[in-house]
């Protein structure tokens, strides 16, 4: 399934810097105020906001991890296919609904908490190495969140998918703006043909 919205972050031994422009400058300093040494990647989680017509099901939304390990000079990448939940219990969403729209919560499989629980540990061990290293390998870390979506029955084909994404980095955080509200043709993104959404 190809990519549509993508956002990304860098993370080195200082903390978290954005280099993406397609998040919103107050999201920056959220970033940036990320902390390498305590962030625990299992309890981050995803909010994603679409217009009325249009849909998202159970593995449209990927959640990609990047991590390299300067010392080892190796990399880890994982790619994990989020479920939709009902919209999360969160005053940032809450706020940020706008009518002829849904926002959707986002959480991992249960069958890749495996997955997610190594890739948790290995960026907590590069992270206190990192620390503890004088020489300062270059460690680094990027995260970005992909929406595919489908048309409900009845709705406008020749509209595009407006999409806005959210994250929420640790549980006592709320959700802030990811990925600015995007247009997305899909049906040029799927060899021309629109994808149609399951019959509830």
């Amino acid at each position: 399934m190809k990519k549509l919205v993508s956002s990304l972050i860098a993370v080195c031994a200082i903390g978290v810097l954005s280099n993406c422009t397609t998040i919103p400058l107050t999201s920056i300093p959220k970033l940036a105020g990320l902390n390498p040494h305590t962030f625990d990647f299992s309890q981050a989680k995803v909010a994603v906001r679409i217009q009325d017509g249009f849909k998202i099901e159970d593995g449209d939304v990927k959640l990609t991890v990047d991590l390299f390990d300067g010392t080892k000079h190796e990399r880890t990448t994982e790619t994990f296919d989020m479920l939709v939940e009902d919209m999360p219990a969160s005053p940032f969403l809450l706020k940020d609904r706008r009518m002829g729209t849904s926002i959707y919560g986002f959480s991992f499989k249960q069958s890749d908490m495996a997955r997610v629980l190594a890739f948790r540990d290995t960026f907590s061990q590069i992270a206190e190495r990192g620390a503890a290293n004088k020489e300062r390998a270059e460690n680094s870390f990027s995260l970005s969140v992909t929406s595919q979506g489908c048309l409900e029955e009845g709705a406008n084909p020749f509209e595009k998918m407006k999409v806005k994404i959210y994250l929420k980095p640790a549980a006592e955080d709320d959700y802030f703006t990811f990925v600015k509200e995007q247009k997305i043709d899909l049906a040029a993104l799927n060899e021309g043909k629109i994808p149609s959404c399951k019959a509830s």
